[in-house]
């Protein structure tokens, strides 16, 4: 099992990746750096105002925060006896229960593999999810496709692998 998914019988807790977080540093330092680089090019005057205080908190509040999300990241998928965490993606669902999934299967859409998930009652389901996720929810049934999805690449893992571990908690 890879470094990023930690297991024990009551539950699969999925990371991003190694390589993800890498990049979200990256990003961090060259947004830490170009902020202030900007700041300082377009204000090079020695007085520090309010004015320049809100730029420097408006640029270094969001910085921050991902400094704290890189050194502390959320799980990005969490299986348990009860269901299925969905933070994969911005799409994500949030928690599915075992009881509103219908079927789970493999499906394949221009060249990318991704875990289906029919639900039981689409518009119960939908009920706990924000306006943007509900039009997402409906557009793929119109496309023909399961209303939630699962793209395990950015964990790391296959489909046939997170299918596996899907459905090894999901049996009673």
């Amino acid at each position: 099992m890879q470094e990023n998914v930690k297991m024990n019988e009551n539950e699969i807790v999925i990371y991003p990746r190694n390589e993800k977080l890498r990049t979200r540093r990256i990003i961090i330092v060259a947004g830490c750096i170009g902020a202030v680089a900007s700041v300082y090019t377009s204000h090079p005057s020695t007085s520090f105002g309010t004015g320049m205080a809100i730029i420097f908190a408006l640029i270094f509040i969001p910085i921050g925060f991902e400094i704290y999300r890189t050194f502390h990241p959320k799980p990005l998928c969490v299986i348990k006896r009860e269901g299925i965490l969905d933070r994969i993606t911005f799409l994500g669902v949030g928690w599915i229960k075992w009881n509103e999934i219908k079927e789970l299967k493999i499906f394949k859409s221009v060249k990318i593999n991704f875990i289906g998930v029919t639900l039981n009652d689409n518009q119960a389901f939908s009920t706990k999810l924000n306006l943007f996720k509900k039009l997402y929810l409906k557009l793929n049934v119109k496309l023909g496709y399961p209303p939630v999805s699962f793209y395990p690449v950015p964990l790391g893992l296959t489909v046939d692998e997170l299918l596996k571990l899907i459905e090894e908690f999901r049996k009673p």
